[in-house]
């Protein structure tokens, strides 16, 4: 059964004919569509329920998996009826933070700012469940400060990440540290979508609450316009490699 995405929601075109599309510019975007999937096998549940009504995106390098999985579930929530969920991203707060040392020196500079602007921001949404959405997660210091606030909202919440080097009993002591749900991991490898700005089209700051886009860094237009057309193409990659995991949704029927 062929998917209806391009006609049912915004944004569709690339969505429908995906085996005739030619190949993707970018591999590590390519390489997203068997872990997501691996990991959509484990909370198709959670969509088809409707149970997620906010996604926040781990910025900088989370944002691409994000956009896949937002594309996915919202094509499941317009198709069972479901109000769509709010999808936002928030800039991580670095590796390293659950080294004792590294925690004191950030708890006295720039978290208790980041956790009191992320808090506020959360708050509006009133969330009933969370998905949050890493591409690597190694020890997950990097979410500790936004799983902190769910926690204390009482929100109950999952974590996706495409690639994890953790085994099982790691990512359970990290799924507890975090006090998630659930920890859903696609692969064991890494598919090179970590640090990629010129596919995000954002820098992180960890000081800050939200990334800022990359061009602001750049002065000269030719630049600008350069970096410009590579997000592009990377969002209609995206679109590519969604509707593939729609394609491979519907064949489950």
């Amino acid at each position: 059964m062929k998917n209806n995405f391009e006609k049912t929601l915004p944004g569709g075109p690339g969505f429908k004919k995906n085996k005739e599309t030619k190949k993707l510019e970018n591999p590590e975007i390519d390489r997203l569509e068997k872990p997501t999937e691996v990991i959509l096998e484990k909370i198709l549940g959670n969509i088809e329920r409707g149970e997620y009504d906010l996604i926040i995106g781990a910025d900088a390098s989370g944002r691409i998996p994000t956009l896949v999985f937002k594309k996915f579930i919202d094509y499941v929530y317009q198709k069972l009826g479901y109000p769509l969920p709010k999808t936002r991203f928030l800039a991580g707060a670095g590796m390293g933070l659950r080294d004792k040392e590294i925690a004191k020196k950030a708890e006295e500079s720039f978290l208790p700012y980041k956790r009191g602007g992320a808090k506020e921001y959360i708050e509006k949404f009133s969330p009933k469940r969370v998905l949050i959405v890493e591409d690597t997660i190694v020890r997950g210091s990097s979410i500790h400060f936004l799983c902190e606030i769910l926690n204390k909202m009482r929100t109950p919440f999952d974590i996706v990440s495409i690639s994890s080097y953790q085994n099982n009993e790691d990512l359970e002591t990290t799924r507890a540290y975090l006090g998630a749900q659930n920890i859903y991991v696609g692969t064991a490898e890494s598919i090179g979508i970590y640090g990629s700005r010129h596919l995000s089209g954002v820098r992180k700051e960890r000081e800050q609450v939200f990334s800022r886009p990359y061009k602001q860094e750049i002065s000269r237009e030719d630049e600008k316009l350069s970096i410009q057309k590579k997000i592009n193409q990377a969002r209609k990659d995206i679109d590519i490699v969604t509707g593939r995991i729609i394609d491979w949704y519907e064949s489950q029927k």
